[in-house]
């Protein structure tokens, strides 16, 4: 079942992400129709406070039309805010969701299943 928000024939580039303070997953769909995805792990005395932890990450979910970001509440808070400060496009975050700690081949079978 595809969601209406994650309708193919709507957008065309759709990221999910996991973000919690040991790392972060994303997974996006290309121009090519293809998945990509990453992990970015975050520097231990850090733990994912750093801004440019955050601003690669974003930079990393890039401009896609629509955004799933998942994680705990404050780094999910943390990371949608850096992302519209970097694309000023709020409403591209289409949902923030709570969550256990996915891998990245859930992430990506995720999205493989929201846009199929």
């Amino acid at each position: 079942m595809t969601s209406e928000l994650f309708s193919p024939t709507r957008v065309r580039h759709y990221a999910i992400v996991w973000i919690d303070s040991d790392r972060a997953v994303v997974a996006r769909t290309t121009p090519q129709n293809t998945i990509t995805s990453a992990v970015v792990p975050h520097a231990p005395k850090d733990r994912g406070k750093d801004p440019h932890d955050l601003a690669l990450v974003a930079d990393m979910i890039g401009d896609c039309e629509e955004v799933l970001i998942m994680g705990p509440l404050s780094m999910r808070t943390a990371l949608e805010r850096e992302y519209v400060s970097i694309f000023h496009r709020p409403e591209r975050i289409v949902d923030i969701e709570t969550s256990h700690p996915l891998t990245e081949a859930e992430i990506v079978e995720r999205l493989r299943r929201l846009i199929a």
